[in-house]
């Protein structure tokens, strides 16, 4: 069971691990512009390591590459601090959520080979894999739908991310906690990102090859594409490689444990900027490395291609293809992953059309991967010319009549949180020529017609926006790769949000009650005060709510408290689900007196009795509201 408050904090919280997805996990600037001076390779190696400093990164490893050749591969920085061993073209990294590309790679591999089809259905290959999916009958969770996350599973739970088996197998690993493979709409339908997705297609392809799925990769991925030193494991000579990763403030960095997660093709490669720049090579010659096709041009493309969602069979070509972004930036369409571990975080990024391409892996999380990512971006496109903005079309009467309206939050990363996310709201209404977007709360955007029935807003080059209608005739938008809303009635959208905010609101101010009555008891003023258990059980409801709340902030501002304690039952993590079912008795208890109040005669006035009974009524609301969307275990069980 998580309150609405706790909700809040365990969604900020949820494990933004494998990939750097900040909701949703793209970089997309399309306001920066290009350098007007000449930019020098070594002018930009200064600014490289003038933001790592500034941001308080310890080191690099960063390749930028063409085609044809490196144009700069190498490291910047300290690997690691307390030796000060300094980062170069040979060191470590942890690249998280980049590893998924290898498992596109191997199962496009075994397709071209004739053993394996996209098409195929995840039942026909692992029916011993336990997975839930109620429209199986019409439509089967398919090989596609795990490489493009548009199976409709949630994302890994907590215990899954805390169980640290280096040596797990995958088939072990799905057993440990199947409740989050479970589809809650239509395989197909929408996406969603989840690391359980990428490793049920390695699992495939380990049934496929009778061998591990790191055995695979290393025999028809790393060794032709000469990637000696990358692996899955913490090998004696990883280690001997790798760069020490970092958490905490950039004045106090503390370095973290590796983390050994039990879902290794979706996170765990080491690799190093050299051995980057030949994946990257790999992708920007369609293929080919050192003139051997390891793939077609065609299974290359279908990488980058989404086409298992609605969106995408809309036209939508900005989302997410197999385990393969597209962006958009100064004009150009880009691919590419990124990726964070604890205490790593990475970005590949290519320009198919350029033929040039870069990957940034750096040692402590921070803003950095984003300047980074923008002032080599700055630096390939200097000499290139800015494509005009696609042509505008006049909005049609039949979309406004279709598509103004109300828009809510039809999807979530992680179940748990969805009861939080779906209270906030769109406003889709005509403007002059376009849609006005308009986010309550937030800011507003525009959405500008162009072909193909599509969106794009701001000075975004491509469409980024969508609406469709589902089976069903329900009317979506589609917001990138991951964010899609189902259009309500005016009367939902504003009545759920504002009755939320009241509630809080309520909550909130009760807690004034808890000094007030502590100093009036000082001071002999409530003598004569029966039934304190009607004036305290709502403050003290709160109270608890708010003590969860405190433990919750500590536990998530570290990622290695993060999964120690949601993902184990720890003294805190048990503290949190006592004080949150406190809140639970205690708001009911409340709303009960507060109720017999009313037929008791109990000493306290009018409008006091009305207050106290609203408190209750709105703890209780909580309560009842988060009971509806979330199971009573602890997160640890979840």
């Amino acid at each position: 069971m998580k309150p609405l408050f706790a909700i809040l904090l365990l969604s900020i919280a949820c494990p933004n691990v494998f990939s750097q997805e900040a909701d949703e996990s793209k970089i997309d600037a399309e306001t920066e512009t290009s350098p007007q001076e000449p930019d020098s390779i070594e002018t930009l190696i200064e600014d490289l390591e003038e933001i790592l400093k500034k941001d308080g990164v310890p080191g690099a490893g960063i390749a930028i590459v063409s085609k044809d050749q490196d144009i700069w591969v190498g490291g910047l920085g300290l690997a690691n601090i307390e030796t000060e061993r300094p980062a170069d073209e040979n060191t470590l990294f942890r690249i998280g959520s980049i590893s998924k590309m290898f498992v596109s790679l191997a199962a496009l591999q075994l397709q071209e080979e004739g053993v394996l089809d996209l098409e195929d259905t995840l039942l026909e290959h692992a029916p011993e894999i336990e997975f839930k999916n109620r429209w199986s009958e019409t439509h089967p969770i398919r090989i596609a739908h795990l490489l493009e996350h548009s199976t409709g599973f949630d994302d890994l739970h907590f215990n899954e991310y805390a169980l640290a088996e280096p040596t797990i197998s995958l088939k072990d690993a799905y057993a440990f906690n199947p409740r989050s493979r479970q589809s809650r709409w239509r395989p197909g339908d929408f996406a969603t990102y989840s690391n359980a997705n990428p490793p049920l297609a390695a699992y495939v392809v380990e049934k496929l090859k009778q061998q591990s799925f790191e055995d695979y990769v290393q025999t028809a991925l790393f060794d032709p594409l000469e990637m000696n030193t990358s692996s899955y494991f913490l090998t004696p000579e990883v280690e001997k490689l790798l760069a020490t990763g970092y958490e905490g403030s950039k004045k106090n960095p503390k370095t973290v444990d590796y983390w050994h997660i039990i879902m290794r093709p979706s996170g765990s490669i080491n690799s190093s900027a050299r051995e980057m720049s030949n994946l990257l090579s790999l992708f920007l010659n369609r293929g080919v490395y050192k003139q051997k096709r390891l793939l077609s041009e065609a299974s290359i493309e279908r990488m980058e291609t989404p086409l298992t969602t609605l969106a995408a069979r809309h036209g939508l070509y900005d989302g997410y293809g197999l385990n393969n972004y597209t962006k958009t930036y100064n004009g150009w369409v880009w691919q590419g992953h990124n990726g964070g571990m604890m205490g790593y975080v990475a970005d590949l990024t290519y320009q198919p059309e350029l033929g040039v391409g870069f990957v940034i892996m750096i040692n402590r999380a921070s803003g950095a991967l984003d300047k980074l990512n923008k002032r080599i971006s700055n630096f390939l496109l200097q000499e290139v010319e800015t494509p005009e903005l696609p042509a505008d079309i006049e909005l049609s009467e039949s979309d406004i009549e279709k598509y103004a309206g109300y828009y809510r939050k039809a999807t979530t990363r992680n179940q748990f949180s969805y009861g939080m996310e779906r209270l906030p709201f769109q406003v889709v209404e005509p403007g002059d020529g376009h849609f006005n977007l308009t986010v309550i709360p937030g800011g507003s955007t525009t959405l500008i017609p162009v072909e193909g029935g599509l969106y794009r807003h701001g000075k975004k080059w491509m469409a980024t926006n969508a609406f469709f209608e589902d089976e069903d005739g329900k009317a979506h938008l589609q917001r990138g790769a991951f964010g899609t809303f189902e259009k309500v009635s005016a009367f939902s959208a504003w009545s759920q949000f504002l009755l939320a905010i009241l509630c809080v609101l309520l909550m909130l101010s009760s807690l004034v009650l808890l000094p007030v009555y502590g100093l009036g008891r000082v001071v002999g003023k409530f003598k004569d005060v029966a039934d304190w258990g009607l004036r305290l059980m709502p403050p003290l409801a709160v109270l608890s709510l708010v003590a969860s709340m405190a433990l919750s902030a500590y536990i998530v501002s570290s990622n290695t408290r993060l999964f120690e304690h949601f993902g184990n039952p720890t003294v805190l993590s048990v503290s949190i689900y006592l004080l949150q079912w406190a809140f639970a008795i205690l708001a009911m208890w409340g709303l009960v007196k507060a109720i017999r109040s009313f037929f008791t005669g109990a000493q306290i006035n009018r409008f006091m009795r009305i207050y106290l009974l609203c408190i209750s009524a709105a703890c209780v609301m909580n309560f009842l509201y988060d009971l509806y969307w979330n199971p009573w275990i602890p997160v640890w069980m979840y």
